[in-house]
């Protein structure tokens, strides 16, 4: 006996998996996280270059303030020897060669103006003399005779001095006595 199966069976619906689009989808993923890989690389790359950069800058700023304090040094050096050679030069020019002339002048010269007294004794680079100093006395004509005996003693002196003027005179009190301030300008010859 012959069988015949009138009803046709059903086939499975099938299934088609779409390769090329997975294909498509891995391989962007995979395109993504190399991207991904590389940029970070770079990035710590980058990172690592700035901070050789910062070194760097630290290292040249560092050399920059060593060549300016040489710098600073080398023309305090400068200054300081143009100062050395003018102070000898200063030296130089006085009388014999050295302050001792000069300064015995003046000792001489206050020896003849007995009640004179000299505070201050400023001698410039340029020859200008400037004299401070005290007359004491006990009447005030007495006073005033210390001052001119001083301005006699140093007109006396043409060749070592020239143009000598009294600046100024003032009444001051000193240890329970009235006395002359006074300041006397001249120009020692050279």
């Amino acid at each position: 006996m012959i069988k015949i199966n009138l009803l046709q069976k059903k086939k499975a619906p099938t299934i088609t998996i779409p390769f090329g689009w997975i294909f498509v989808v891995a391989y962007a993923l995979v395109a993504c996280a190399g991207l991904y890989l590389i940029n970070n690389a770079r990035v710590a790359e980058v990172e690592e270059k700035k901070q050789k950069l910062e070194e760097t800058k630290a290292e040249v700023k560092k050399y920059k303030q060593y060549t300016e304090q040489k710098q600073a040094k080398r023309k305090e050096k400068e200054l300081l020897e143009r100062n050395k050679s003018e102070y000898e030069r200063i030296l130089n020019q006085t009388a014999g060669g050295g302050w001792t002339p000069t300064l015995l002048l003046f000792e001489e010269i206050l020896s003849n103006a007995k009640t004179v007294w000299m505070r201050d004794l400023r001698i410039e680079g340029d020859g200008r003399v400037q004299i401070n100093g005290l007359s004491k006395a006990n009447d005030k004509k007495r006073l005033l005779t210390g001052i001119t005996d001083l301005m006699d003693a140093i007109k006396k002196k043409e060749t070592q001095f020239k143009s000598p003027r009294l600046k100024r005179i003032t009444w001051e009190p000193y240890r329970d006595q009235t006395v002359a301030s006074f300041e006397l300008q001249c120009v020692l010859n050279r």
